[in-house]
């Protein structure tokens, strides 16, 4: 890790961006004042850890979600569970997921209902099958995966969607994009995913496009919004679904909204998420990722606190975990953004 950032500093210095078809030709753009964001955010989960703090705050306090992404931040930066400067708090991560499982599966508190489960165990699954390839395929994240797997699977509805709780009943964009990329995750991983729930799924989040090009949260009428859009389009590629007229109408109208977003929205770090995973996913002269990554990244510099995080009126740790997902990608760390 540290001769990779060595050799950034380098091709900054001598304006050397773009390095051709090393790792999928993306460009290496982690300025020097990017990487001490980075590392600012990546302290301010540091302490809390350290003090052995519950990560989450307000209504998102303990929720394995926020467990899962605070991970993923880590993971994305170059650590494993086993090796690098931040293994000992990705393990910590780890653990704290694998003690919320329930009996049945379910990754989540048994005080834990309502809303926030699916995404909860959604988020949970993907960090747990990312971090499963970096354990010498731990068996016990290998059974966790599993029993999670059929639970997601159970849980999905006759039109291929998935919603709050684990009956297959109503559903939305939100919560299907989520359910989904779990599902290619632990596909990335070695395990076993029925083909035809990612193809139902897909199926599904095509139908909830709308003319503009944009995704409604259901698949009755609506209008399209960013974030979910964004999520969407990021749930295909990880349905295998890389190309298409419905990704090119799809990243069309996120071009076109993302000037738009109020970074004062809970919605906003949610939505810069999935954005940058789709349009790196879908990378196309139409549609060139490094603009995207330069925009995101000169918003997210100046809006970070003094003390590494970033704000959101939905929860502080869900905005600095996802803002620093965002900020890493190039580090082309986490298996769920590789095709």
């Amino acid at each position: 890790m540290l001769m990779m950032k060595m050799l950034r500093y380098l091709l900054l210095f001598f304006g050397f961006f773009h390095c051709g078809d090393l790792l999928r030709g993306e460009t290496f753009l982690i300025s020097p004042e990017t990487d001490m964001a980075v590392e600012k955010g990546l302290d301010f989960f540091r302490k809390r850890l350290q003090s052995d703090q519950l990560l989450g705050d307000g209504a998102f306090r303990n929720n394995p979600a926020i467990t899962a992404l605070t991970g993923m931040a880590f993971l994305a930066s170059g650590s494993t569970p086993r090796e690098g400067k931040d293994a000992w708090a990705l393990q910590k991560c780890l653990e704290t997921l694998l003690q919320q499982t329930r009996p049945d599966g379910t990754i989540a508190p048994e005080a834990l209902s309502g809303q926030g489960l699916m995404y909860g165990h959604g988020f949970a699954v993907l960090f747990l099958a990312d971090c499963y390839g970096m354990t010498s395929q731990d068996a016990q994240i290998r059974s966790t995966l599993e029993k999670a797997i059929v639970r997601i699977v159970q849980a999905q509805n006759p039109d291929g969607g998935w919603r709050y709780t684990l009956t297959p009943q109503e559903e939305d964009t939100s919560v299907t994009a989520c359910m989904m990329m779990a599902l290619r995750g632990c596909r990335n991983a070695g395990l076993e995913v029925p083909a035809e729930v990612m193809e139902k799924g897909a199926a599904y989040l095509k139908k909830c496009q709308n003319p503009d090009g944009g995704f409604r949260y259901r698949l009755m009428e609506g209008a399209s919004a960013f974030p979910r859009s964004a999520a969407a389009i990021a749930a295909l590629c990880a349905g295998g679904i890389y190309e298409g007229e419905e990704l090119d109408r799809g990243l069309t109208y996120l071009s076109l909204q993302f000037p738009q977003q109020s970074p004062e929205s809970g919605y906003y770090p949610y939505g810069l998420y999935y954005a940058i995973q789709a349009v790196w996913l879908c990378e196309s002269p139409r549609h060139p990722w490094n603009a995207w990554y330069e925009s995101m990244t000169k918003d997210l510099l100046a809006r970070q606190k003094p003390d590494g995080s970033w704000i959101s009126p939905i929860s502080i740790d869900y905005a600095t975990a996802m803002a620093l997902i965002v900020l890493q990608i190039p580090n082309h760390s986490l298996p769920i953004f590789q095709r």
